[in-house]
């Protein structure tokens, strides 16, 4: 079970949720768009985790050959690595102004939120290969409970990146204001170098365990 919570930590970790949680906080409907948002992103993270935990045990996949796991690891892990390098050499935009999608999400409702939260969880290519590597590793876990268990837990920890600049802005409403358009500038800034390091960082820890189960085999 201890295998889930890497990639439940590198999902918790996504610049680009958090971004957006923090941009509709800080937006017209803030409180109503951001709770909106955490609803639909925790709903959609824990259905394709359940979804993909009942794939994975009806296949098989966690005791019928482990070699196909350890390659599928390394896989993972050189595209988490290609796609770290791709930040590190890549040139990024200049930006004038504000954009016109960010004009767009302070303006945005509940219903936009949502779908914005279904964006970037389920239809987020990176999320769905770390939510499949945290679903091998629940899998593997024996019994009901403990499959049950995993789930909650990598739900629960995948959830807190989003869960932060809620839960701030909900307990200090008078003076969350300036904290999350602090927080704002700093991930619109930084938003690359963040994903570049969650990049290594993954793409390190898939290779590594996948040259692993080859090896001990």
């Amino acid at each position: 079970m201890n295998d889930a919570l890497v990639p439940a930590v590198g999902i918790a970790l996504s610049p680009l949720p958090i971004l957006a949680i923090a941009l509709l906080l800080g937006g017209r409907r803030g409180l109503t768009a951001g709770f909106a948002f955490w609803v639909a992103w925790i709903a959609a993270v824990a259905a394709a985790t359940t979804a993909l935990v009942v794939v994975v045990d009806s296949a098989g996949t966690t005791d019928g050959n482990p070699a196909a796991i350890a390659v599928a690891e390394l896989v993972l892990g050189a595209l988490f690595l290609a796609f770290a390098a791709r930040l590190a050499v890549g040139r990024r935009a200049a930006r004038e102004g504000t954009p016109a999608w960010l004009k767009a999400l302070d303006r945005g409702g509940s219903g936009r939120a949502a779908a914005l939260a279904l964006l970037l969880s389920c239809a987020n290519p990176k999320n769905v290969a770390l939510i499949l590597a945290g679903a091998i590793a629940i899998a593997e876990g024996e019994g009901t409970g403990s499959t049950a268990v995993g789930m909650f837990a990598f739900v629960g920890i995948a959830a807190c990146g989003v869960s932060v600049p809620l839960v701030a802005r909900m307990a200090t409403p008078q003076r969350s204001g300036s904290a999350i358009a602090a927080l704002r500038r700093l991930l619109a800034r930084h938003d690359r170098t963040l994903a570049l390091v969650v990049a290594l960082a993954l793409g390190a820890y898939f290779a590594g365990d996948g040259l692993a189960g080859l090896r001990g085999r």
